[in-house]
């Protein structure tokens, strides 16, 4: 009966040290909506996730520039090589942001690299048709054509080479909030066997 009487005493002790301890804590402010507990003790940090971006484009480049020279060799391959690195090129980063970052992420990849393509081509053969004007030619009626051609081809891929830089580099970051320990002790007592306690609870 001591022992028992020992051990109420004993938890009821502990449980007015724990309170104290609580109550001379800061008040914390209610967490918004949506939002967990890891989120209130939580540092957010960025984390970089473009590592299948660089390798899905570096891929793409793969598939394109071997593409290329197979259909200058007259190989109907390489027009299949072609079209699988635009689709790599294209679809591949926006598909990662999506698993990430949600739709509108990838929409935004998507209208990066098509856009950064499609103004580095039209820019670039601009500037060749201007360098291979008829009046610096001569002549030759398809000089112009050839630069801008040329011209177009060179903007077109340096369009892509700075979006796939922009993507991976700039874009594919995601905020995350690590969980920071919180433990308590709490007092227990089983009346049945007469038997006292401490409980250990946390979060990690």
């Amino acid at each position: 009966m001591k022992t028992c009487l020992i051990g109420i005493l004993v938890l009821f002790a502990l449980d007015l040290t724990t309170r104290a301890a609580r109550a001379g804590e800061p008040a914390q402010e209610p967490l918004a909506p949506g939002s967990s507990a890891s989120d209130s003790t939580g540092v957010e940090a960025k984390v970089w996730y473009g590592a299948p971006i660089v390798i899905t484009d570096l891929a793409a480049l793969g598939a394109l520039v071997g593409g290329t020279v197979l259909a200058d060799r007259g190989s109907d391959a390489g027009w299949g090589l072609m079209v699988l690195g635009t689709g790599a090129y294209l679809l591949g980063g926006p598909i990662v942001h999506v698993t990430q970052r949600g739709a509108g992420r990838g929409f935004a990849s998507l209208g990066l690299r098509a856009g950064a393509a499609v103004g580095g081509a039209l820019t670039g053969a601009l500037i060749g048709g201007a360098i291979g004007s008829k009046e610096k030619c001569g002549g030759n009626d398809n000089c112009g054509l050839s630069g801008f051609a040329l011209g177009g081809a060179v903007g077109l891929f340096g369009g892509g080479l700075i979006a796939m830089l922009v993507d991976s580099a700039g874009l594919a970051y995601k905020s995350s909030t690590p969980m920071t320990p919180a433990l308590a002790l709490s007092p227990i007592y089983h009346p049945s066997t007469h038997q006292a306690g401490l409980a250990l609870q946390g979060i990690w």
